[in-house]
């Protein structure tokens, strides 16, 4: 088992360290929480939403920043007492569904962009906002829940996100 918190020196410098799950955090680089970082990352903007899936419209949401920013979203089609038991990272996927007497395509999920402020350059310099699409189908029957952190750190992910 590896070691994962540390209170107290790493690399001659003291402070509260903790390292991914299977990561020894004596070792590790890339740390889960590292407390000489400062504040870190400030938010921007906030909140959640869901989807019908049957037909609704992209969603955009505003920011105002001028610039693409660092972005986290997950998503989830279960709620159980107003919590997610299912998570997932932004992706979908499509198959297809045999019915009689024609077989259906099926896509499911929900992606996100950042939305130019003029043209369509998929990666903009410039951006006020991001755009979250039902990625599912008129087959895929219910909602789909999303929740979306905008951070005012610049995007370093190539549009891909935390």
């Amino acid at each position: 088992m590896a070691n994962r918190v540390l209170i107290g020196p790493k690399g001659g410098e003291y402070g509260l360290y903790v390292s991914q799950d299977g990561v020894d955090v004596l070792t590790a680089d890339g740390l889960l929480f590292d407390s000489r970082t400062g504040s870190g990352w400030s938010i921007a903007s906030y909140g959640e939403d869901s989807f019908d899936t049957w037909n609704e419209a992209d969603h955009t949401i505003t920011h105002g920043l001028g610039y693409p920013p660092l972005v986290a979203i997950r998503w989830s089609h279960t709620i159980t007492s107003g919590k997610s038991t299912e998570v997932y990272n932004p992706c979908w996927a499509s198959h297809w569904k045999d019915l009689t007497p024609v077989d259906k395509a099926y896509n499911g999920g929900l992606r996100w962009y950042h939305a130019p402020i003029s043209g369509t350059d998929p990666f903009p310099d410039n951006s006020n906002s991001i755009v979250v699409q039902n990625m599912a189908s008129t087959w895929a029957q219910g909602l789909i829940y999303y929740g979306y952190i905008i951070f005012r750190e610049p995007d370093y992910t190539g549009g891909r996100g935390i």
